[in-house]
């Protein structure tokens, strides 16, 4: 890299500093420039592109970054920077790759090491402990990586090893907005909403412009069912990230609690624009317009339960009272006393928890999920001889295995049309092989089945008994018992038991 003349070097400084005072669009004007005077100087396009990111221009930004490595492979800040952009875009594996390069240049760049162990905490991945634990050893006295380690043995239910961290961090004290924020995040995990509230108003306080706290903030004010203020912190969110889809979903979800659904669909479209491909947005667009199609959309279904597997039991059993299948075991002693089942299918086995129930009348189960971090959950429960990550009905259509029983609790609301399950689940149950599921229980005058403003399918009784006797199955038992607190209360579900002619 040629050496830039003095004048110009004094001029990029200026520009920085413009760019650190937070005047971006003064920075990237200075710097568009200095660009006319050295097109391919790598600093200076290390600069205009972070600038662009970081002023919701990401489609200008990343090439400017990323040439900026190319031409300068030992650019420290560029691969960093890069990196953030990677992240900001999604791009979690690819954003972890600049970070390790960054190491390599400086293995002990604070920055680089942190910004690499957030993705790795996110992503689960068994290199984000020993990492963290450098990090602490390194700097004794800092709480980020403290917090950032608790977050992980949370999700990884490691009790020990939480109370360890517990002491050492109140000898600590919360000071910079990473720390408040990951704060926050852990109070989130812990279902504390309204602290998560309260930590993340405080990072805002000190950085007003940061649109991770600002997007935090309002997704706290939402699980917190506070809508109307969630309603303007997603705005403000979408202010700050305007290329962004999330903050349109979060206001679209916010309005849906208000029961406001055309304001709701109008923010899921705004989402969508922002990324086409989104099939959470797209899904709960199909919601707020009341349109019902065939099944909810498996990349849905798997990316809800990925985010969800973590908190999946704190949040389902203790929070909403989630008791399904307690029940769907109990009912089964009631119709088969002193029967053992030798080969059991769970269909939507998340984190094992029917394993559970069903253990002493099961023998062989085999657990079934979209989810890859949902069963990496059900595999720590050692009660699953074997874990598939596969959509339901595809994989009973390949399979060759056969089942005594089969149980599909909390599955059937992400399916309208349940014939194509049902007649493939009748090929992979042996003669007389049972089938007990749940489902919303749709209100009389209600259709066959629809899709509810939350995103999940209800379906009625006649709808249920048409479809078994089609898929060639016998009614064993109905009952109508609860599913799961929401906030308007209890829902009410529909529990089903079948036998296979």
């Amino acid at each position: 890299m040629s050496q830039a003349p003095p004048d110009f070097q004094q001029q990029l400084m200026e520009a920085a500093r413009l760019h650190e005072r937070g005047d971006r669009d003064g920075a990237i004007s200075h710097y568009r420039q200095l660009r006319v005077r050295q097109p391919f100087h790598p600093p200076l396009l290390n600069l205009l592109g972070l600038a662009l990111v970081q002023s919701g221009r990401p489609a200008e930004g990343l090439p400017l970054l990323e040439d900026a490595v190319r031409r300068a492979p030992a650019l420290l800040d560029g691969w960093i920077n890069l990196g953030y952009a990677r992240r900001e875009a999604g791009q979690a594996r690819e954003a972890a790759d600049c970070y390790r390069r960054a190491l390599r240049l400086q293995p002990r760049h604070r920055v680089a090491a942190m910004s690499l162990a957030s993705i790795l905490v996110d992503s689960h991945d068994a290199e984000a402990e020993p990492l963290l634990r450098r990090l602490m050893a390194e700097t004794p006295d800092a709480m980020l990586p403290l917090l950032k380690l608790h977050r992980l043995l949370r999700r990884r239910g490691d009790e020990a090893g939480l109370q360890e961290l517990e002491q050492k961090a109140a000898t600590l004290a919360l000071r910079s907005p990473e720390e408040l924020i990951e704060a926050g995040l852990l109070r989130g995990d812990q279902l504390r909403f309204a602290e998560a509230r309260d930590l993340f108003a405080a990072v805002l306080q000190q950085r007003p412009d940061h649109p991770f706290a600002a997007l935090a903030f309002a997704d706290a004010l939402h699980l917190n069912a506070e809508f109307a203020a969630a309603v303007d912190g997603y705005r403000r969110a979408a202010d700050l990230a305007p290329s962004a889809a999330a903050p349109w979903i979060g206001l679209g979800q916010a309005y849906m609690g208000l029961k406001q659904m055309a304001d709701a669909a109008t923010a899921f479209e705004e989402a969508l624009r922002r990324d086409p491909e989104n099939a959470r947005a797209r899904h709960l667009l199909d919601a707020a317009k009341g349109r019902s199609g065939a099944a909810v959309p498996a990349a849905y279904v798997r990316q809800e339960f990925d985010d969800f597997a973590a908190t999946f039991e704190l949040n389902l059993v203790q929070k909403l009272g989630y008791r399904s299948p307690t029940l769907i075991a109990e009912r089964l002693v009631a119709l088969f006393p002193g029967r053992s089942f030798a080969t059991v299918l769970d269909i939507g086995c998340g984190t094992g928890l029917a394993a559970r129930a069903l253990e002493a009348i099961t023998v062989r189960r085999v657990g079934l999920d979209l989810s890859s971090r949902m069963l990496k959950q059900a595999e720590r429960c050692g009660l699953y001889a074997e874990l598939v990550e596969a959509e339901a009905t595809s994989f009973l259509q390949r399979s060759q295995a056969t089942f005594e029983l089969a149980i599909a609790a909390d599955v059937l609301t992400y399916l309208g049309d349940l014939a194509p399950l049902l007649g493939a689940l009748h090929g992979r149950l042996a003669d007389g092989g049972i089938f007990a599921a749940t489902t919303e229980h749709a209100r009389p005058g209600e259709p066959d089945y629809l899709l509810r403003g939350t995103g999940r399918y209800a379906h009625s009784e006649s709808y249920l008994r048409t479809a078994a006797a089609s898929a060639g199955f016998d009614w064993l038992h109905f009952e109508v018992q609860p599913l799961r607190r929401e906030r308007e209360g209890m829902i009410e579900g529909g529990y089903m038991y079948l036998r296979r002619r």
